[in-house]
């Protein structure tokens, strides 16, 4: 039984019995579908909350990591660590040029934790990173070349389009989140992070807002987490790549050297999770406004989750409000999940 199944199966058990016309309705609108991959007992309704909403949470962190961890588009980008630390961890970025590429490598290392604000919530992220990014730019166009202080690309606008980015990343961190109006951690744990990302930039136009760059990205990373979140440990295992027709779109709004938006205009994010569920991620026009954090202005996450069947065993929306991040679920059911910190994410 899948863990949605089981979680549904505990909620239905607290409450009075149901008539035979409203259970055989839940039934024909998939709450029991699908061949169990393993026939168990089942978790507790814990145990499986914990499991879905990490389940969710991870691929969307990923998707946040490759939108706010960026690569040359903004001179915020990548050493967008510079305030808001009580303890900071050592930052290293070099950029070196070679046979008309340019090769950018990024390196954190070290204990620090972060105050931010996320739609008036308050946090405190305390972390302990290993990190190391390398991004390789080639263009067919031109011979690429480093900025004048020698820590990243300079791009020649006119020939954007013809840029790509290949990114390698390697990441081993700590974590701990804790809303800080509460004194409650929220989630806390361990997430490991190795794989590849491909960038290609589109197009460039002007605007009266700024430039507006357009990258599509398609990616392939596996992420180990181990999270403990309501008491539960939850332990899962990802492959997290974009569905093979539909790369992530994105469009990057820069205004003097800084990044004011990102939209997340299309795209879908497969998550295969070791011995449990795909999670699927769909994105439309989710839009984020960089000094304001990594919660989205607008836009539209929707989600399922399938047995190894391929079949739809749930379908969900993620909703981001003032109060709270949530999953709700078609049939009504309401988790709430709690990302981690992003790099847009500031004091």
């Amino acid at each position: 039984m899948t863990r949605y199944n089981q979680l549904k199966n505990k909620m239905l058990g607290k409450q009075d019995l149901l008539p035979i016309a409203m259970l055989a309705l839940l039934i024909s609108c998939g709450i029991e579908i699908g061949n169990p991959k393993q026939p168990t007992s089942g978790g507790s309704e814990t145990e499986n909350s914990a499991f879905l909403t990490e389940a969710v949470t991870s691929p969307y962190d990923e998707t946040l990591s490759a939108i706010s961890e960026s690569y040359s588009d903004s001179s915020a980008s990548n050493l967008n660590l510079t305030g808001g630390f009580s303890l900071a961890p050592i930052n290293q970025q070099t950029c070196e040029e070679s046979n008309g590429d340019v090769l950018v490598t990024f390196k954190r290392e070290g204990e620090f934790s972060f105050p931010f604000t996320r739609k008036g919530r308050k946090f405190l992220q305390e972390q302990v990173d290993n990190i190391t990014r390398t991004v390789t730019y080639t263009s067919p166009d031109e011979q690429l070349q480093c900025n004048a202080r020698g820590n990243k690309l300079k791009p020649t606008w006119a020939k954007i389009d013809s840029l790509k980015a290949t990114i390698k990343v390697n990441k081993i961190s700590e974590r701990s989140l804790t809303r800080i109006n509460q004194n409650k951690i929220v989630r806390s744990g361990k997430v490991e992070v190795t794989g590849e990302r491909q960038v290609q930039y589109q197009k460039m136009s002007l605007t009266d807002a700024g430039r507006i760059i357009t990258q599509t990205i398609t990616k392939k990373m596996v992420r180990k987490t181990s999270y403990l979140k309501q008491g539960v440990q939850t332990e899962l295992k990802s492959t997290v790549a974009n569905s093979e027709n539909d790369p992530l779109v994105i469009e990057n709004t820069i205004f003097a050297g800084q990044k004011t938006k990102v939209n997340i205009k299309s795209g879908t994010i497969v998550s295969n999770n070791e011995g449990e569920d795909t999670v699927t991620l769909t994105y439309k026009d989710l839009i984020f406004i960089p000094d304001q954090g990594c919660s989205p202005e607008s836009g539209e996450v929707t989600g399922t989750f399938t047995n190894d069947s391929d079949e739809v065993v749930s379908q969900f929306t993620l909703y981001f409000t003032d109060e709270r991040t949530y999953i709700k679920f078609a049939d009504g059911v309401e988790l709430d999940i709690e990302p981690d910190r992003c790099e847009f994410e500031t004091q």
